[in-house]
């Protein structure tokens, strides 16, 4: 395939360069954008950083372009330019595009966008240099029309960020990032399997979710890059089944990619939710509702509950019905209303006042953030946590735990705001419990409490937490970890009257630690839908559940005991010595109410409501629980009796009156006689 060169050999070194070659390789492929090149590659040549070359590979056009190219070749020896006399396609000569540079780092710039400030080059190669993990760095994605008037822009993080590229690769598959300005190392490019060979609209998406799985990603909070929106970006064309046959599999492929077990299936989830309903918007609220629409129907037809409930479907509905001037007015007062409710992020509270009684540190200013599901924060260091807490290890009578420590300096993603508790120690209702979240995956492994098994949530005050990336806040403390260790070990246990062991936890503190909650209180509920701890469709079916199951409770008409067996004692049975990994069914709801008492108890262990929606199921034993501490008087009670939990088996919420959408998911804990060994399911 003919190729002319114009401009410079990549190989001559030019005046003040390096002469092993540029540290930047800027790629430019073009196909009849005659009419865009010459802003694209002016604003490539006026960038203040200079150790760079410029690659441009032109696909046959029939427009002026070679024209403009070869003008500007013919002023900047830095520009090398690749002709072809056919079409290789666009994917074809990205991929050709980057096997002709030289350079340690590579950004393309589509022919038909340019760059916005004169240092984003400059700006980019810092970031990179500085941290040399780095597989890619990007900015604000600036969408203009061909006017150059701004249309739209998307800010992936209020603030720059670094983050671990399998943290990231959610907000990178968001659709906040465009390809244009994502500036890159050629060798975690190499490392990969490069641009994929299909996938025409989402190549570049691909791309990027394989960069993940190579290193961190950062995040300039700039805008750096115009993306130009005009009639002919391939991937504004409607295409019926762009969804199903790219955007899924290419998230899929995405989350495949990652290094053994740092994929977060919930992330993934999120973001094919957030795919189904992508293009749907990008049309509806451009005007477009009959392509809209027709691509939200198609979208429905691939999964139509993960499409239809969910709150952007709202917004499409809102937005076809009202139209724009009237949906805005209403999206106004909405989000005015929301930013008034309690746990705003910027409300500032001072420590001292929020410790609770005993404080006597220092008094010092916290931001409640305001954290929703989803956002990646990064928990303190123990000087600052320190900082927070009362003499006897506390924050508004919450516990910062000793099991809490190792995860100091670590970045973890939001699971859910903790705005109330399920009480389990006196009234068994919901108690409130103010700017807590819990955290995805972390639990308590009991091993600063003589090896309880309870396995609980940590619930983690969002002044012991910050936003990925905003960095430290107080100047380092080597003696800090040690501090804090001996504050809270000491605190952890103590002797009672009789001289016995007495331990204190979250679990055993919750009811300090929180506030009355009414039962009827609507605010709490809609605050689990608006602050996206659950969907639309969980909070009608759950809302639904409540408005009939608690009226019956008030007045006594439901039974409180949800299965009974027929005698008082509890029926002898054949243990079954289940060990972790092994596979067993739940059974039947008749066959469980065999081996229980007229009080729904088997040898005292009860048989919750929320355990009836796994009865048939298959799962695997977690563990055996053989001890736990009793929440409310703090013993450690030994289990001698067979007792096993189940993996991914936990109490959701959704059942018990008085605590719905309660968010601590504690296992479920069975015997083995309500279960039966199965074999382990044929895998795929």
């Amino acid at each position: 395939m003919p190729m002319v060169p114009v401009g410079r050999d990549p190989g001559s070194p030019r005046a003040g360069a390096r002469t092993s070659g540029p540290l930047l390789s800027v790629t430019v492929t073009n196909f009849n954008y005659g009419r865009f090149l010459d802003q694209n590659l002016s604003s490539i040549r006026n960038q203040t950083f200079d150790d760079l070359e410029v690659i441009v590979v032109d696909n046959a056009s029939t427009d002026n372009s070679l024209e403009v190219i070869e003008r500007h070749a013919s002023e900047d020896p830095r520009i090398r330019v690749v002709a072809h006399s056919e079409n290789l396609g666009m994917f074809a000569s990205l991929r050709e595009s980057v096997d002709l540079c030289t350079g340690t780092y590579r950004v393309h710039v589509d022919a038909d966008d340019f760059i916005l400030v004169p240092d984003a080059f400059e700006a980019q190669v810092r970031s990179l240099e500085a941290n040399p993990t780095m597989a890619f760095t990007y900015g604000r994605l600036v969408m203009v029309d061909t006017s150059d008037a701004e249309v739209f822009v998307a800010r992936a993080f209020p603030h720059d960020v670094v983050l671990p590229g399998p943290v990231a690769l959610e907000t990178v598959l968001a659709f906040t990032l465009n390809h244009s300005g994502m500036m890159f190392r050629l060798d975690a490019y190499r490392a990969t399997a490069g641009y994929p060979d299909r996938y025409a609209h989402v190549a570049d998406m691909l791309l990027a979710g394989r960069l993940c799985a190579t290193g961190d990603v950062g995040y300039i909070d700039r805008p750096l890059y115009a993306f130009r929106k005009h009639g002919g970006n391939l991937h504004l064309r409607p295409e019926l089944h762009v969804v199903r046959d790219e955007m899924i599999p290419v998230i899929q492929a995405s989350y495949a990619g990652l290094p053994a077990g740092s994929a977060d299936p919930a992330a993934e989830r999120r973001a094919v939710r957030r795919a189904l309903v992508h293009l749907p918007t990008q049309y509806v609220f451009s005007g477009q509702h009959k392509i809209g629409w027709r691509l939200f129907w198609e979208s429905a037809k691939v999964r139509p509950v993960d499409t239809v409930f969910q709150r952007r479907t709202l917004s499409l509905v809102g937005r076809t019905m009202l139209g724009p001037r009237a949906f805005d007015a209403v999206a106004t007062r909405v989000n005015s209303t929301l930013r008034s409710l309690p746990s705003r992020s910027g409300e500032h509270v001072p420590a001292a006042d929020a410790g609770g009684a005993g404080g006597s540190r220092e008094e010092t200013t916290m931001e409640v953030l305001g954290l929703h599901r989803g956002e990646v924060v990064e928990v303190r260091s123990p000087a600052e946590i320190l900082a927070t807490l009362d003499d006897r290890g506390c924050l508004n009578n919450l516990p910062f735990m000793p099991e809490m420590i190792s995860r100091c300096g670590r970045l973890f993603t939001v699971d859910r705001r903790a705005d109330k508790v399920c009480d389990t120690i006196e009234t068994l209702r919901s108690r409130r419990i103010n700017d807590a979240v819990l955290l995805e995956g972390e639990r308590c492994d009991g091993s600063g409490h003589a090896g309880c098994q309870a396995d609980c949530k940590f619930y983690w005050h969002e002044a012991w937490l910050r936003r990925a990336g905003s960095g430290p806040t107080t100047q380092p403390d080597p003696d800090a970890e040690a501090r804090l260790r001996e504050l809270i070990c000491a605190s952890a246990s103590y002797h009672d009257g009789d001289g016995a062991v007495r331990y204190r936890c979250q679990a055993t503190e919750m009811v300090r630690a929180s506030d009355d909650l009414s039962t009827l209180a609507p605010g709490p509920y809609l605050n689990e839908y608006r602050t996206h701890d659950v969907s639309l469709g969980t909070f009608v079916k759950v809302m639904t559940r409540a408005a009939v199951v608690q009226p019956l409770h008030k007045l006594n008409l439901l039974p409180i005991v949800p299965v009974k067996g027929p005698s008082p004692k509890s029926p002898e049975t054949e243990p079954l010595g289940l060990q972790p990994g092994e596979w067993v069914r739940v059974k039947s709801r008749d066959e469980i109410a065999k081996t229980l008492t007229d009080k729904g108890r088997n040898r005292g262990l009860w048989f919750d409501r929320e355990m009836l929606p796994f009865c048939g199921g298959t799962y695997r034993v977690r563990r055996r629980i053989t001890r736990i501490i009793e929440e409310h008087s703090g013993k450690l009670l030994e289990l001698t009796r067979d007792c096993v939990t189940l993996e991914g088996v936990v109490c959701s919420g959704e059942r018990s009156t008085s605590r719905w959408f309660c968010p601590r998911e504690i296992p479920c804990y069975w015997r083995e006689c309500w279960l039966e060994r199965v074999p382990a399911p044929a895998l795929d």
